[in-house]
């Protein structure tokens, strides 16, 4: 799936400079860990054991002494190589692993509170859509899927829907069908089923009623946006984070990196 969590992860890990030998090592061992993390429970399990390493050991503070600069000096040149390629400031990794651990964690007990609440059946489509991917375990890993749910702890989120729900339909979208096949228009999207598609439709419609200093439809605004980006790119077949790692060690083994 595009955008979600592992690959953004493993995006920073690879690019960002850490403060320590030991703590590039274990970026480096929580990359090739991350692809195999399936749901949001397992990504969270992963992170708090890797978090516990960082923190544990009695040897981990004279490793943590040493500092890249030193290490780089002494390592082979593909190792020195890929430390060169990093830029900025060293991190903390303990600091970006519990920042992980803990954004998971508001996602997981937002989840909790979110059994029921009152929607009119006008907006019924984009709770049906919702709810689909708060019940797959792919779609709970995606970087907008925090956003979504606070989102939807909103205390102005039944009003809102209920705003939603009384909008007139949008003139391209139900009047000039042509016109809404313009690229970069709402309904030049593919649609999956019903539900995407009326989702888009209630997006027109949101858009076009749009003010900006309306925060209900500022917040409909928002919440379909997050659910449409999450659900093409549930639906969107990409190159996964493993075949990615396979096609760059094959790479450099043809001697072409």
């Amino acid at each position: 799936m595009k955008n979600s969590l592992t690959e953004i992860y493993h995006l920073m890990l690879g690019h960002y400079k850490f403060s320590s030998y030991r703590q590039e090592r274990i970026a480096i061992a929580l990359s090739k860990d991350l692809p195999h993390a399936n749901s949001i429970k397992e990504l969270h399990h992963l992170l708090c054991d890797y978090l516990q390493l960082l923190n544990g050991d009695c040897c981990s503070f004279l490793a943590d002494l040493i500092p890249v600069s030193v290490f780089s000096f002494f390592a082979g040149s593909e190792e020195n190589a890929r430390l060169l390629r990093k830029r900025g400031q060293p991190r903390d990794l303990s600091l970006l692993i519990s920042s992980w651990v803990g954004n998971i964690e508001t996602q997981i007990s937002a989840l909790e509170r979110l059994k029921a609440f009152y929607y009119p059946k006008q907006t019924e489509a984009l709770v049906n859509l919702i709810f689909e991917l708060l019940e797959t375990p792919k779609a709970l890993m995606h970087l907008n899927m925090l956003n979504l749910i606070k989102r939807l702890n909103s205390n102005d989120l039944e009003d809102a829907l209920v705003k939603l729900a009384k909008l007139p339909p949008a003139l391209e979208v139900n009047k000039h069908p042509s016109e809404s096949k313009r690229p970069g228009n709402y309904c030049a999207q593919i649609t999956f089923n019903k539900n995407h598609a009326a989702c888009i439709k209630l997006l027109a419609n949101n858009a076009a009623a749009h003010r900006d200093e309306d925060r209900l439809l500022a917040l409909t605004n928002s919440l379909l946006q997050d659910a449409l980006i999450i659900y093409k790119d549930l639906h969107t077949p990409e190159v996964t984070l493993v075949q990615s790692q396979t096609i760059e060690e094959q790479t450099h083994t043809l001697g072409c990196g």
